[in-house]
């Protein structure tokens, strides 16, 4: 959150998109453990919850990294 916050500051300031970026990629990372832990734990209901907001947090990496 920390990363995002920052972030999202130097967008808006001086159109900086690396803190941001880096804050993207960690939240997809922390998805994406959520994700394995509830299909490990097989709790699909649960990983198709965490699916509808890994598909933003990618696309938001695909924005930013360009």
């Amino acid at each position: 959150g920390i990363l995002s916050a920052i972030g999202m500051m130097q967008l808006f300031t001086n159109s900086s998109k690396t803190m941001a970026l880096y804050g993207a990629i960690t939240s997809c990372i922390a998805l994406l453990m959520l994700l394995f832990g509830q299909r490990m734990a097989k709790d699909y209901a649960g990983a198709q919850t965490i699916v509808i907001y890994l598909v933003p947090a990618v696309f938001l990496v695909f924005l930013l990294q360009q």
